[in-house]
């Protein structure tokens, strides 16, 4: 038996306009990036990067390999991560904990010492769970969420729904109270109508409007799901979450809308940019974070690989060409694997193409800021397709249990001094063994 990756990327190359217009852009030096998300059942993970400057001929974030990364907390526990490639420094046996408030610190040569402090807060008190089928073939299901709000606190909250398919799905937060915070999900473009109830795949909702109270949020689903049980996700997330992926969010509505206002994400790191923060889950359903990660784990070999260029019109099967891939994701979140590139000559002798370790890490986070699915990100040092994209992953319709369906969730861009412009789109389709 075997279950599937397709992995879907589309690298946009973009070129050539009618006329040059010299611009002097000043100069803006590099900035560590720091993503580090945590929780009590993941082990401590955390990702740096280099932004890139504007001047650079193929702008995109640089791996940080050679760092020293450690965590404090304030219940004395001490530990310095290690690098297992492509920038994915962790520490498998070493778990969060709440209650404790954790100071990570980076140091890497010819840059500020990096510090962010945060801690995961206290879980979510859920009363009740009430989900409700839709009243017709053309409406969604309804559900409503009964939370008791700790008045001593400020408390966040990030809610989310995936079904039995592993698709993330829709859905409109419909409470009157929280029409004000819901608003800012919507695309931000000021030539459209004020939108209260926007569909989105998330919400972050902080508690100013029910504070110390118990609190029915009540959300709608926008697309009927009659065939597939729902898993509701209730978190409870750290203000620095909150601040960081709600902007995040803001900005990605913002994006390439002419009249919108330019939106800077929110950061907790001190001499750097990006996230460490923490956050506490509740899963009402039977998709749970082990639930995913338990499928993820084992050995998988490509058996499509193939390239799609929109100037040649047919693809390009780099497997006849003498390219592989095999790797294996174990349940300590590390990969063995090795990939051979195909000759550059037409050769297709494998012998002639060139062999690339695929050993590292990868991780496995709760939801993009767009999508609502499960995020796999794969880290190695050698520089290959398959580093550092994030993707999606979800059941195949078509092959019912037996298949996961994994696609990129961002397209690469770049802009090279010359050439026709022209999009290539890559294929890969790993088969797992059982």
């Amino acid at each position: 038996m075997h279950r599937a990756f397709y992995i879907v990327i589309s690298l946009a190359v973009v070129s050539g306009c009618e006329s040059l217009l010299d611009v002097d852009f000043q100069y803006t030096p590099s900035e560590i990036v720091v993503i580090a998300p945590f929780t009590e059942d993941i082990p401590w993970q955390v990702t740096l990067q280099k932004t890139s400057s504007i001047h650079d001929p193929t702008p995109k974030p640089d791996i940080i390999e050679d760092a020293i990364v450690k965590i404090q907390g304030d219940d004395g526990s001490s530990l310095e991560l290690s690098h297992w490639g492509g920038g994915f420094f962790t520490s498998p046996e070493a778990f969060p904990h709440v209650g404790v408030t954790y100071t990570l610190t980076v140091e890497v040569e010819g840059y500020e010492r990096i510090e962010a402090v945060d801690r995961i807060p206290d879980p979510v008190v859920v009363n009740d769970v009430r989900i409700f089928d839709p009243i017709d073939t053309n409406t969604g299901r309804r559900f409503e969420i009964e939370i008791q709000d700790d008045g001593d606190v400020d408390n966040y909250y990030e809610l989310a729904i995936t079904n039995s398919n592993l698709h993330g799905t829709t859905f409109k937060v419909t409470n009157s109270e929280l029409e004000d915070q819901m608003r800012s999900f919507a695309i931000q473009d000021p030539l459209l109508p004020d939108i209260t109830q926007p569909e989105i795949n998330r919400a972050l909702i902080r508690d100013s409007p029910f504070n110390g109270d118990t609190f029915v949020i009540s959300f709608t689903e926008q697309y009927p799901r009659y065939s597939l049980e729902p898993t509701v996700y209730i978190r409870t997330v750290s203000r620095a979450h909150y601040e960081y992926y709600r902007s995040q969010i803001i900005q990605e509505n913002s994006n390439n809308l002419p009249f919108a206002e330019p939106a800077r994400v929110q950061s907790n790191i001190s001499n750097g940019q990006g996230v460490f923060a923490g956050y506490h889950r509740h899963t009402h359903g039977a998709i749970t974070y082990q639930s995913i990660l338990n499928r993820l784990v084992g050995n998988y070999t490509a058996t499509r690989y193939e390239g799609y260029d929109d100037d040649q019109g047919f693809p390009t099967d780099y497997l006849g060409r003498g390219a592989s891939i095999s790797l294996t994701l174990n349940s300590d979140y590390s990969v063995v694997g090795q990939m051979h590139f195909p000759p550059i000559d037409g050769d297709s002798s494998t012998d002639q193409a060139e062999l690339v370790s695929l050993n590292g890490g990868y991780s496995v986070q709760g939801y993009d800021s767009f999508y609502g699915y499960y995020i796999l990100t794969f880290y190695h040092s050698s520089d290959t397709i398959l580093r550092d994209l994030q993707f999606i992953f979800r059941k195949d319709f078509a092959g019912g249990d037996e298949y996961i369906l994994l696609s990129r969730t961002r397209e690469s861009t770049s802009a090279p001094q010359g050439g026709d412009g022209r999009v290539v789109r890559t294929l890969i389709l790993l088969e797992k063994d059982e």
